[in-house]
């Protein structure tokens, strides 16, 4: 059975609320999410350190458990992204 936070956050995402992965991790623990799109939850927690680790098959399994488009979800990890690689680049 599918976790009620996930409506939560797609109410958030749909309203432009959370605009980064980690603002996702307020509402949901990463225990779940890493769960429940059958990543080790050490692997998880790599790829968010480094989102580039990503893959496009993990993001769209992200976006259907929040009920959300695709792309929503690839422009918000896109948007973390970006930040943290100006960060590093400073």
């Amino acid at each position: 059975m599918k976790d009620k936070r996930y409506n939560t956050i797609k109410v958030l995402i749909e309203t432009n609320n959370i605009k980064q992965l980690s603002d996702v991790f307020e509402t949901l623990p990463r225990t779940v999410l890493a769960k429940d799109i059958g990543i080790n939850y050490g692997r998880f927690l790599r790829k968010t350190a480094d989102l580039e680790l990503f893959d496009l098959k993990e993001i769209y399994r992200i976006a259907d458990f929040i009920g959300v488009e695709r792309k929503s979800v690839l422009d918000i990890i896109h948007a973390q992204a970006s930040k943290n690689y100006k960060k590093q680049n400073k």
